[in-house]
C-alpha cells in the first residue's frame, strides 16, 4: 500500500473532478486504501442525501478499496499531532486529525485536495490528484 485517499478525493472521483479518476486508475488497486473515518464520512453524506444512483456508485467504489482501521497506533499518532497543532495555535479538524494519524501510523502518502489543512502536519506526505 502506498496511498490513503481522503474524503475529498473520493468525492472528486465520484463527481469526475480534475484528474482524480485518471490517477486512481493508474495505480495498482493494492496501492490504494481509505481510512474507516473516510468511509464513515462518505456513508454519512449518503445518509444525508439518499440518492439511489449516487449511493450505488459510492458503495461500489468503497467496496473496491482496502479500509484501514483507526487503531491504537493511529490514536496515539493523531493525539500527538493534534496536541502539537493546538499548542502552535493551528488546530486541525477532528476527522482530519484522525485521517492524518492513520496515514502517519501506516507511513502512507495522503492523497487530498485539502492540502491547506494537512500541510501543517509534520512528517505527513501529501499529494493532490485534483
Amino acid at each position: 500500500m502506498k496511498y490513503v485517499l481522503d474524503t475529498c478525493v473520493l468525492s472528486d472521483y465520484v463527481r469526475r473532478v480534475g484528474r482524480v479518476a485518471e490517477k486512481m486508475h493508474a495505480q495498482p488497486p493494492h496501492d490504494l486504501a481509505l481510512t474507516v473515518i473516510t468511509e464513515h464520512e462518505m456513508l454519512y453524506g449518503l445518509a444525508l442525501r439518499p440518492v439511489p444512483k449516487l449511493a450505488q456508485q459510492v458503495r461500489r467504489l468503497l467496496s473496491t478499496l482496502a479500509v484501514l482501521p483507526f487503531d491504537r497506533a493511529a490514536a496515539a499518532t493523531s493525539a500527538d499531532l493534534r496536541a502539537d497543532l493546538a499548542r502552535a495555535g493551528k488546530p486541525i479538524g477532528d476527522f482530519d486529525a484522525l485521517i492524518a494519524g492513520v496515514a502517519l501510523a501506516h507511513k502512507l502518502t495522503l492523497v487530498t485536495s485539502n492540502t491547506k489543512e494537512f500541510e501543517r502536519v509534520r512528517g505527513l506526505e501529501l499529494t493532490n490528484w485534483r
